[in-house]
């Protein structure tokens, strides 16, 4: 699954990034909201567990609308930066531009000066 970019640099395809994510973020996640909800049901009953899951709901909804959000000002800030990196890219080349044709110039004058 690995795709080889150098000598010792390697770029992992997007299929294991999915299942070393589901593997080691997702699914212990799952396991112990599963074992805490089990335990405060068992112990205080399943007005706890409601009160819980009913937090991490929340806390899901509140993390995706904000991360949403976020996403619009990010791709304005990116496009931006592009444009801005474009006009300082077109600045320098046409700087180079003229200095060499300048150069050039002269060097073609002196020459038929003499």
């Amino acid at each position: 699954m690995k795709q080889q970019l150098y000598s010792n640099v390697y770029i992992y395809s997007g299929i294991s990034f999915v299942l070393s994510s589901l593997l080691f973020n997702v699914v212990p996640t799952v396991l112990e909201i599963g074992l805490v909800c089990t335990i405060l049901g068992s112990r205080f009953g399943s007005s706890f567990v409601g009160v819980t899951l009913g937090a991490l709901t929340l806390y899901t909804v509140f993390t995706f609308a904000i991360t949403n959000w976020r996403t619009r000002f990010r791709k304005e800030m990116n496009q931006l930066d592009n444009e801005a990196a474009t006009v300082i890219i077109d600045s320098l080349l046409n700087y180079e531009t003229v200095k060499v044709s300048s150069i050039l110039f002269m060097i073609t004058h002196i020459i038929l000066l003499y």
